[in-house]
């Protein structure tokens, strides 16, 4: 939960006199905590999926749509401005906008003020504490001549924005931003963004004295860096949405058009006919463009335009939320379901139930192990980005991984050791597939034994084998190894052979290893 803190005269003014009535109702339909209780220290818990929602303005902001039905959208210009990126190791991905004058009804403070706490919230909840993406706010009227963004000297002096001034290295060992965020320091790259007169920001860490945003400014300059170019999307979409759903428009240099043309209003189909089958109630079209208007999202001709800013929807289920939170869930009676059909097992998991009893009825012992792992053993496994920990950062590709690291960890056991395991991997066309995979070790594993396992495996399922097809595989030996092949649907993973040495040698393996591996859409199109 992410949780904003205000004060009863900031919700009166947004919210008016009735703000605790208001606030009450608005939480029940977009489903948030709110805590009235002490008028000084005001609580208000929202639920991660909605960042677009992290201030009090954004807040009332979508509580006037709700109420009105009337939406303010800023627009995204393109202009000409003198802007420079250089390679930066450290936060490669760079991007910087500029907003029109903050016409708003509340005073040029209020609604600044809040957006520098909603950036700081963003970043800390969505941002990954500053490590995916990180945003600088600036006064654009103190900004002078071309803007810079990329490594710079740590030893340039400047006056950070609570008036602190030092060298850069000193600061970043010594300022409160730098110590809350040392993890994120490198040693051997510092960047910043630069304009003629100076260092204006050094990101993740602190902003410029000479650029900081009082309640006199009244058209900012927004940078954002990040890690990665997802993070810098994200960035982008819930700061420029900030703005532009308050009507203010902001403009991109020349040079970001394709990413503006990439990040422009999203559309996504959706049908009363949807409604009625997913919700259970007849709606007509002037509802549906009421009701989601209610939300802030634009219905016309069987589509809705998402705003820049609603980085949680991403299909149409997210649209059909908003729609049953606009049109009232106390509106929506219950039902009985009318199904024509009996349910049964899904395919998938009855091919593996079979395979489970095939493959204990021939001795063999099942196994089971994550699809997430840090093991790099094989190299057959591919890389998570912005893993939750590095005990799972990489997923498999294949069960030999898996069935191999069980048997070195078991060689304590008497041999052999048959194992088996049913489960899933992601294939190198990025498919997810579901597999059996079977192993043996002991002195006398030898192809024969593994194809006799395969010949009993086919003959009780009564799938017929075409061929087995030589392959090259450096995990097995050249010659006693092949792709199995059958009528049609064959996948690569159908595959056996007999582990090569230099493998076994490498898990401490002291007996011969055989494998085997078959696909289970390859099994369920092949058998009768």
């Amino acid at each position: 939960m992410v949780v904003i803190r205000s004060n009863r005269e900031t919700l009166e003014e947004y919210f008016g006199l009735d703000w605790k009535e208001n606030i009450y109702e608005f939480s029940r339909i977009i489903g948030f905590s709110f805590e009235p209780q002490v008028e000084d220290d005001i609580k208000i818990e929202l639920n991660p999926d909605r960042p677009d929602l992290y201030s009090i303005a954004s807040l009332f902001n979508c509580f006037q749509i709700y109420k009105t039905g009337k939406m303010r959208n800023g627009k995204i210009f393109l202009k000409k401005e003198n802007i420079s990126v250089h390679a930066a190791r450290t936060r490669p991905y760079f991007v910087v906008f500029m907003t029109d004058g903050l016409k708003d009804d509340n005073s040029h403070n209020i609604l600044n003020q809040d957006f520098l706490e909603y950036s700081d919230r963003v970043s800390e909840s969505v941002g990954k504490s500053r490590s995916k993406f990180a945003i600088g706010a600036h006064d654009l009227s103190a900004i002078r001549g071309k803007i810079v963004y990329g490594p710079v000297d740590a030893n340039e002096v400047i006056t950070t924005y609570d008036g602190m001034k030092g060298k850069i290295s000193e600061l970043l060992t010594e300022h409160e931003k730098g110590i809350k965020y040392q993890l994120l320091q490198n040693n051997k790259e510092v960047v910043g963004v630069s304009d003629e007169s100076g260092i204006i920001s050094v990101p993740p860490f602190f902003n410029s004295y000479r650029t900081r945003v009082t309640s006199r400014t009244e058209r900012m300059l927004v940078d954002i860096t990040a890690t990665s170019q997802q993070g810098l999307d994200l960035g982008f979409r819930l700061m420029a949405g900030y703005f532009l759903s308050k009507g203010i428009n902001i403009s991109l240099p020349e040079r970001y058009s394709s990413y503006e043309n990439n990040l422009s209003l999203n559309k996504i189909k959706i049908s009363s006919e949807i409604i009625k089958n997913i919700v259970g109630i007849k709606v007509n079209e002037d509802t549906m463009l009421r009701t989601l208007a209610k939300m802030g999202i634009k219905y016309n001709e069987r589509y809705c335009s998402i705003p820049i800013g609603r980085v949680d929807i991403m299909g149409e289920v997210d649209i059909i939320e908003d729609f049953i939170k606009g049109y009232g869930i106390e509106n929506i009676h219950e039902g009985v379901l009318e199904n024509n059909f009996i349910g049964k097992e899904n395919r998938i998991n009855h091919a593996s139930n079979v395979l489970r009893e095939l493959m204990v009825g021939l001795g063999f012992q099942e196994v089971k192990n994550f699809v997430l792992s840090d093991s790099i053993d094989l190299d057959q496994f591919f890389q998570i980005n912005n893993p939750k920990s590095s005990d799972f950062s990489r997923i498999r590709q294949d069960l030999l991984s898996s069935l191999i690291r069980a048997v070195e960890r078991n060689r304590a056991q008497p041999f052999p050791q048959t194992l088996f395991e049913v489960g899933d991997c992601i294939r190198d066309n990025g498919t997810q597939e579901t597999s059996l995979g079977c192993i043996m070790s002991g002195k006398s594993a030898s192809y024969d034994t593994i194809k006799g396992v395969l010949d009993a495996l086919l003959r009780a399922l009564n799938v017929r084998l075409s061929e087995i097809r030589p392959t090259k595989n450096d995990h097995f030996i050249n010659g006693r190894s092949g792709n199995i092949i059958f009528s049609e649907n064959n996948s690569l993973s159908n595959f056996l052979g007999e582990v090569h040495p230099f493998l076994l040698e490498k898990f401490n393996i002291p007996f011969p290893t055989v494998y085997l591996e078959l696909s289970l859409g390859s099994i369920l199109t092949n058998s009768n």
